[in-house]
């Protein structure tokens, strides 16, 4: 495969129909085509076929960038329910230390720094900083330090810089007071007395014993790396709102098992959109009232589908595919259905629900009757009526779509159980003596893959928030919490480091706690799950 600058975007279509757990998904993959990117795109897709119910397709390759607009618009055309827009880029770099003591052989620190192409020499000096403070860490006496040549784990084109990095480093610690450096030719001396080529990756172990034996008390051994972020995002074609996103970091020798999982949790978060949305078929209403109101009761379920297509859960089979469903059974647009062929066309069109109803006048008064059935059981799921004078009746339309919204959603609560609340705190701490600058956080809430909103700014440390607090109906959920930087109030791109995925159960009735706290260290940042001699905020 040649290696290519040109931007693509490889779209995918899972063609299947809409069961409980599944949707139609279209996959764009957007990044530049290098060899490596493709193998990792490939991946992706490899791992999201393996679930259950789900068979991609691929379609055609584009080109550009892909915005949520685009994606909602690309879907629209495909079909689908849900567009993922995955993004690959290799455009960082990572330098990585570890500081071996020689007697016992122990990793003393491993610090670790990371930039753009741009950065990659003041990465250097900030590394050997860094290696400078932790040798005088333990005291003041004089150390022998030997620097190894470092291992490169990214392409075979940064030879030559990798093979320059312990002379960088050396210039930082060789400023250092009280650190003397074994020489090159001395350490050339011992990559050959141990048989093993310079660059090798050398255990704990290994690097202590050939330290030892070059006379030094320490070991600075390290990598570089070439840093790919992978970043999905799941776009709902109906609303073109964003459903999740999910990133993954780290070198290419970490990256494919990162992918694998990642590709397994938006499989998952996919499923659960798919057991989330109902699709619903608005049939045409039948008219019990005088002729000339023949063209109003028409209009009532194109009016209807609006309505319901405004609910986040709610997805409305367009119109052309219901006359098309009409045309296969042989039925009239305005005459009567029945319940059981209303399920037929139902199943035929790949929905769960079929809305059916009728529009009455008696006198000056007017009613309009509406049900939503199961189109899998023939079930009646939920019955409303709205009625009125003249002047009110498109007002009446709209009250009828809020309250077949609001009823189904009363029922889904009930069946799956009742409901709790999820309260999520959060606290920032610093570690003691610490002097690191203290970020604010901005924090998104996702729920089973679905985002539920932004929180406010924190910023207070040494001190518990509640970042979040929603009801949620009752059960196993998934929570992510998203965590960014904050500009002028608002969110101002995504922290690198983020919290686990929590495994939350709401009982009825009930509220589940999410407690975690961010802590600044000396040099690096942690996020905590365990607070036992703090409780809980009040």
């Amino acid at each position: 495969m040649k290696k290519t600058a040109m931007a693509f975007s490889l779209l995918l279509l899972l063609h299947a129909p809409l069961q409980a757990g599944e949707c139609k998904v279209a996959l764009v993959f957007e990044g530049q085509t290098t060899e490596q990117l493709s193998i990792l795109a490939e991946l992706l897709t490899s791992t999201l076929r393996q679930e259950q119910g789900l068979t991609l397709v691929e379609e055609e390759t584009l080109e550009g960038p892909v915005t949520l607009e685009r994606a909602a618009s690309l879907g629209k055309r495909a079909g689908v329910e849900v567009v993922m827009i995955g993004s690959l880029k290799a455009e960082s770099y990572r330098l990585d230390a570890r500081l071996i003591e020689v007697q016992s052989g122990v990793v003393r620190a491993a610090p670790s720094v990371s930039g753009a192409k741009g950065e990659v020499f003041d990465l250097v000096d900030a590394l050997g900083k860094k290696l400078s403070e932790n040798l005088h860490a333990g005291g003041g006496k004089p150390h022998r330090v030997v620097i190894f040549d470092y291992a490169n784990l990214a392409s075979a084109e940064y030879g030559p810089f990798v093979r320059g990095l312990p002379d960088m480093l050396a210039t930082n610690l060789g400023q250092a007071r009280g650190l003397s450096l074994v020489e090159r030719t001395e350490i050339e001396e011992g990559w050959a007395h141990f048989f093993r080529e310079p660059g090798q990756v050398l255990s704990p172990d290994e690097a202590a014993e050939m330290g030892a034996w070059l006379g030094a008390d320490w070991v600075v051994a390290g990598s570089f790396t070439e840093v790919i972020e992978v970043r999905v995002k799941l776009v709902e074609v109906r609303t073109g709102r964003l459903l999740a996103e999910q990133r993954a970091e780290g070198g290419w020798e970490e990256i494919a098992d990162q992918v694998a999982q990642l590709g397994g949790v938006m499989a998952q978060r996919l499923s659960a959109f798919g057991d989330s949305l109902h699709k619903v078929a608005v049939l045409y209403f039948e008219n019990h009232a005088a002729s000339e109101y023949e063209g109003f009761v028409r209009g009532i379920s194109d009016m209807l589908m609006t309505c319901l297509g405004q609910a986040d859960d709610l997805m409305v089979i367009e119109r052309v595919q219901i006359e098309r469903a009409m045309q296969n059974f042989a039925l009239e647009l305005s005459g009567p259905i029945a319940t059981e062929k209303a399920v037929e066309i139902g199943q035929w069109l790949g929905a769960d629900a079929v809305v059916l109803g009728g529009f009455t006048r008696f006198g000056e008064a007017f009613r309009i009757d509406a049900r939503l059935i199961s189109a899998r059981t023939g079930e009646l799921l939920v019955a409303q009526n709205v009625r009125g004078g003249e002047e009110e009746m498109m007002a009446l339309v709209d009250q009828l779509g809020s309250r077949l919204v609001a009823s189904l959603a009363e029922k889904e609560t009930e069946v799956k159980g009742g409901t709790g609340e999820l309260q999520v705190h959060f606290m920032i701490t610093k570690t003691e003596m610490g002097e690191r600058y203290i970020y604010r956080h901005l924090c998104k809430l996702y729920v089973d893959g679905k985002y539920l909103g932004t929180s406010p700014v924190l910023e207070g440390t040494e001190q518990w928030a509640t970042s979040f607090a929603k009801k949620l109906r009752a059960g196993k959920h998934e929570v992510l919490v998203v965590h960014g930087f904050v500009k002028k109030g608002d969110w101002d791109g995504e922290m690198p480091g983020q919290p686990k995925v929590f495994q939350v159960v709401i009982e009825p009735g009930q509220t589940a706690t999410v407690q975690y706290s961010f802590e600044v260290g000396w040099f690096n940042d942690r996020y905590l799950y365990e607070h036992p001699w703090r409780g809980l905020p009040r």
